[in-house]
């Protein structure tokens, strides 16, 4: 059964080993300030998924949003958004997605992100990235 949960530093090497093997790998180590917001996907009390986001005087950027390959397509991420709509106070939301991830552009558009602007050549394969914003 899915499970969502904040941040506890026993699931550290989990988090770590899903942004190695699915995002940039940039978490070499979670220190976490008190704006920093992780929220874990736990399924038998395994790590399959996070959100990852820093909270500011009610906006908040994704930093991440990370589920693992076995898990996809199971409405983890939805969930995951969800719960941040749900528990924090937002008049906005700020991320960046690469260009060619249609299924999480199509994510972002359930939830009414709009395309702000494009970053030419953003990532180190040159792919453009969409900054996407969420207003309330």
């Amino acid at each position: 059964m899915l499970e969502l949960v904040k941040y506890s530093p026993i699931y550290k090497e989990d988090i770590l080993r899903l942004d190695k093997e699915y995002l940039t790998g940039s978490f070499k180590d979670l220190n976490t300030s008190d704006n920093d917001i992780i929220i874990l996907a736990l399924d038998n009390n395994k790590v399959v998924g996070f959100l990852y986001i820093i909270y500011v005087c009610l906006e908040a950027d994704i930093v991440s949003i990370c589920v693992d390959k076995s898990s996809r397509g199971k409405g983890i991420a939805k969930k995951l958004l969800n719960y941040m709509f749900d528990n924090y106070d937002l008049e906005a939301c700020f991320l960046e997605v690469r260009e060619d991830n249609i299924p999480a552009i199509g994510l972002y558009k359930y939830f009414n992100f709009e395309t702000i602007s494009v970053r030419k050549k953003y990532y180190s394969d040159n792919t453009n990235a969409l900054m996407m914003k969420w207003s309330s």
